[in-house]
């Protein structure tokens, strides 16, 4: 994750407490200007990270749940474990891979 990151009058910040932009001479304004936009692209780059959490289920874990219901249907529970068992371990990976 990106930490948010902001230029006032002319150098690069981090710091987004009150004291600290009250040290820097920045007005109550621009202050809550700062916070909104700080809110905005944090909320973006959530939404962001479930749509690549999403995509990344639909292409690699849920074709192994598929899998796993269809060999069970089969009667192959052996088979349809090993499948849920993959998908599980898809997941986790997933999860790890985009954090939320």
């Amino acid at each position: 994750m990106n930490e948010f990151t902001y230029i006032y009058d002319g150098q690069n910040y981090t710091d987004t407490t009150q004291e600290f932009m009250l040290s820097l001479g920045m007005d109550e304004k621009t202050q809550e200007d700062l916070l909104r936009q700080k809110e905005f692209e944090e909320e973006q780059a959530k939404a962001q990270r479930l749509k690549r959490r999403e995509d990344a289920y639909r292409r690699i874990s849920d074709p192994h749940f598929l899998e796993a219901q269809r060999k069970s249907a089969a009667g192959d529970e052996e088979g349809a474990e090993v499948a849920r068992t993959l998908g599980l371990q898809a997941v986790d990976r997933i999860k790890t891979q985009y954090p939320i």
